[in-house]
C-alpha cells in the first residue's frame, strides 16, 4: 500500500469512527498535498528520463579520443589483415549493414585512413593507407 492509499484509508476510518471534523479536514488536506507532491515527483522523473535519453544519444554520437569510432577501427583492422576485401565482404565480420559500411568507408577516406580507388563489380575495394596503419599500431589496436 502506498502512502497516498494509507492516508485515504486513515481519513475514511476517521470519518466512520467518530473523529472530529477538524481532524478529518486535516487528513483530507494532507491527502491532497500528497497527491500534488506525487504528481510533481512523477513529472520531474519524466523530465529526468527525457534528459537521460538526450544525453545518451549525444554520448553515442561522440567520437573517442583517437578520433575513430569502434566500428571504423574494426573496419581498419579487417583491411589491415586482408587484402582485396570488397565493401560487401565487410558486412558479415562487422555485423553492419552495407549502408553503414559505406558511410564509414567514406569517413575513413575523407581522413586519409584508407583509399578506395578500385572496384570489383558494384563494390569498392578499400585499402588501408600508411596513416591508417600508423593509427592501428600506435593506438595499440594490432
Amino acid at each position: 500500500m502506498n502512502p497516498l492509499s494509507v492516508s485515504k484509508e486513515v481519513a475514511r476510518l476517521g470519518a466512520s469512527h467518530g473523529l472530529s471534523k477538524d481532524v478529518i479536514d486535516l487528513l483530507e488536506k494532507k491527502v491532497s498535498l500528497l497527491e500534488s507532491e506525487l504528481q510533481e515527483s512523477q513529472s520531474r522523473e519524466k523530465e529526468k528520463d527525457s534528459k537521460i535519453k538526450r544525453l545518451q544519444a549525444q554520448v553515442g554520437n561522440l567520437k573517442p579520443e583517437g578520433g575513430l569510432l569502434d566500428e571504423e577501427n574494426d573496419i581498419l583492422k579487417l583491411l589491415a589483415a586482408n587484402k582485396n576485401l570488397r565493401t560487401i565482404d565487410l558486412v558479415k565480420p562487422t555485423g553492419l549493414k552495407i549502408e553503414k559500411i559505406e558511410y564509414h568507408i567514406d569517413s575513413l577516406i575523407d581522413r586519409d585512413y584508407i583509399t578506395a580507388d578500385m572496384w570489383m563489380g558494384n563494390f569498392r575495394v578499400p585499402s588501408i593507407t600508411k596513416h591508417g596503419r600508423k593509427h592501428l599500431v600506435e593506438g595499440g589496436l594490432v
